[in-house]
C-alpha cells in the first residue's frame, strides 16, 4: 500500500499510546511490590533472608542494613534493590496514578509527569538497578548466594529498562499530540448556590445574604480560576 493510502489516525483520537503508559505503569508497580517480598536463594539448602541481628526479614528489609554492613558482600545486590525499589516507587508508581487520573479525566498530571519524570528517570535512574546487579556479579561470581538474584535482578531490570525507555521515546510525542488535541474541560464550581431572598427580608437578611454571595465568589475563583484571554 502507497504511504498516501495510510490511514493517519486523528491525534484527538489516538488513545493508543495512553494505553501503553498505563499497562508499563502497571508492570512496573507489579515487579516494584515484587522486589519488596521476593528474593532467589541459589540453592534450596540456603538459610532465608536474616538481618544482621539474626531475625528473618523480607528483601524490602533486608537491603537497607546490607548497603552499609561493614565488611559484607551482599552490599552490591542489596544496593541493585534500592535502586530498584527507589525507581520503580518515583517512576512506575507514580505514573500509574498520573494514568489513573488521566483515565478520569483530568490530563495535566499524566501530561507533564510522563514526559518528564517519567521520560529521563527512565533513562537514567533504572539502569542503576541492572548496573549494581551485575557489578555483584563481577566480583563474587555467581556460585554463592546471593549471585542467583543478582543474575535474576540484572535480567529482568535491564529487560524492563529496555522496554521503558523505548516506551518513552518512541509513544510520547503521540501522547503529547493526543492530550493537546483534547477539548478543555468546563469547570464548574461546586459550591452550593446561595438561597434566594425571602419576601420582605429585613437589612440585616439582605446583608448576610449578600455576604454569602461574595464568599461564594471567592470560593468558585480558587475552584475554577479564569484563564486570560
Amino acid at each position: 500500500m502507497a504511504p498516501e493510502d495510510e490511514k493517519v489516525v486523528d491525534p484527538k483520537d489516538n488513545t493508543f499510546p495512553g494505553l501503553l503508559f498505563g499497562i508499563q505503569a502497571i508492570i512496573g508497580t507489579v515487579w516494584w511490590l515484587f522486589n519488596n517480598f521476593f528474593y532467589l536463594k541459589n540453592k534450596t539448602s540456603d538459610p532465608n533472608l536474616r538481618s544482621i541481628m539474626g531475625f528473618d526479614t523480607l528483601p524490602v528489609g533486608w537491603f537497607w542494613e546490607r548497603m552499609s554492613e561493614d565488611g559484607g558482600t551482599d552490599g552490591w545486590v542489596a544496593a541493585s534493590l534500592f535502586c530498584g525499589w527507589m525507581g520503580y516507587l518515583i517512576i512506575s508508581v507514580v505514573e500509574l496514578v498520573a494514568w489513573i487520573v488521566y483515565e478520569f479525566g483530568s490530563l495535566g498530571f499524566a501530561e507533564y509527569y510522563f514526559s518528564t519524570v517519567g521520560y529521563w528517570g527512565s533513562m537514567f535512574i533504572l539502569p542503576w538497578a541492572w548496573i549494581m546487579a551485575c557489578i555483584h556479579i563481577g566480583v563474587y561470581g555467581t556460585e554463592a548466594f546471593p549471585s542467583a538474584w543478582a543474575v535474576f535482578l540484572l535480567v529482568v531490570n535491564a529487560g524492563m529498562w529496555i522496554m521503558m525507555v523505548l516506551l518513552h521515546v518512541f509513544y510520547i510525542d503521540d501522547f503529547m499530540a493526543y492530550v493537546a488535541a483534547q477539548e478543555p474541560t468546563v469547570c464548574e464550581c461546586s459550591q452550593p448556590p446561595v438561597p434566594a431572598l425571602p419576601d420582605k427580608p429585613t437589612p440585616e437578611i439582605v446583608v448576610a445574604r449578600q455576604a454569602a454571595m461574595d464568599e461564594r465568589k471567592e470560593l468558585c475563583k480558587l475552584e475554577c480560576p479564569a484563564k486570560d484571554d
